[in-house]
């Protein structure tokens, strides 16, 4: 009841079990979410109470979605940032821990209330692979589990078609021609899984879950190597400022742009670049920004 009322709020479509707010996909869901709560992070350091509140009802929200891929985007983000955007700090780094233990025994705790089977299921998956991982191991979840299949095997898939496209790819949404042959040279028993034999006898439109997989195996090395460096260069430039001015607008635009590179929510070229120009657009105001930080005036935005 409380999934479907989040849900009327904002979509026509309300599921059986968890709001969807303006998107009828749980993963897209949290990534609304996600992208919204770095942000209330970065822009209202300045009020506290505005902050805690809204954060934790974003939060609360984000549980209630249940989805998997959130879940694991959220963590992922969160332990990239500290490892490569801060600064080592033992004390800090006990004092946080100490926090996400008090918080993952909580979560546990009240798991029944949020989390449904279907995502304690792609969660469990998560939990094997890391627990005992091994090839047999990975195979047999990528031929039980379509969801599984569809967000880490494509991917795969998308890096291995290099070896028969090698520098030139195979051309802008693609990927769905060569997908039954891949398949069949790479993962011959994925196709005793029924939901992929029947999406296949169907023709549906496979696409690639993840970003640089899909720009790989449509585009090659070559649009490949591209994007990764436009990729790495702007990170690099958005850390160091972060770095040197250690603004929690900066911090919040590492945030954003670390989980718009690690949500598996990036499959199409649209969805990416709605996230990608929200979370860079700051980044063209660099000047604007170092003048608000050091006190300086600026021109109005008409200007």
């Amino acid at each position: 009841s409380i999934a479907n009322l989040f849900t009327s709020l904002f979509s026509y479509r309300p599921l059986l079990d968890r709001p969807q707010l303006t998107t009828t996909e749980a993963s897209h869901a949290a990534t609304y979410v996600l992208i919204v709560l770095f942000w209330v992070y970065s822009f209202y350091h300045d009020n506290p109470t505005f902050r805690r509140i809204y954060l934790t009802v974003l939060f609360v929200l984000f549980l209630l979605i249940s989805s998997s891929i959130g879940y694991v985007a959220f963590i992922g983000s969160l332990f990239i940032y500290w490892l490569f955007c801060t600064k080592v700090n033992f004390r800090r780094l006990f004092s946080n821990v100490g926090v996400g233990l008090i918080f993952i025994g909580l979560a546990y705790s009240l798991r029944d209330y949020f989390l449904i089977e279907y995502t304690v299921h792609h969660l469990s998956i998560v939990g094997d692979l890391l627990s005992s991982f091994s090839a047999d191991r990975l195979t047999y979840w990528l031929q039980e589990d379509y969801s599984f299949l569809e967000r880490f095997g494509t991917p795969l898939l998308g890096f291995l078609s290099l070896y028969d496209s090698s520098f030139l790819g195979i051309g802008g949404e693609s990927f769905y021609y060569i997908f039954p042959q891949l398949m069949s040279d790479y993962f011959p028993n994925m196709l005793t899984n029924p939901l992929l034999s029947e999406r296949m006898q169907l023709d549906a439109h496979f696409t690639v879950k993840f970003l640089p997989a899909k720009i790989a195996s449509e585009f090659g090395i070559w649009g490949f190597l591209l994007f990764m460096w436009f990729y790495v260069s702007t990170f690099n430039k958005i850390n160091h400022f972060q770095k040197e001015f250690n603004n929690p607008t900066y911090r919040g635009l590492c945030l954003c742009f670390i989980y718009t590179m690690i949500s598996t929510y990036m499959c199409s070229y649209f969805n990416f670049i709605v996230i990608l120009v929200f979370v860079v657009t700051p980044y063209l105001y660099f000047d604007d920004f170092e003048a608000v930080i050091h006190n300086t005036p600026t021109l109005p935005l008409d200007q």
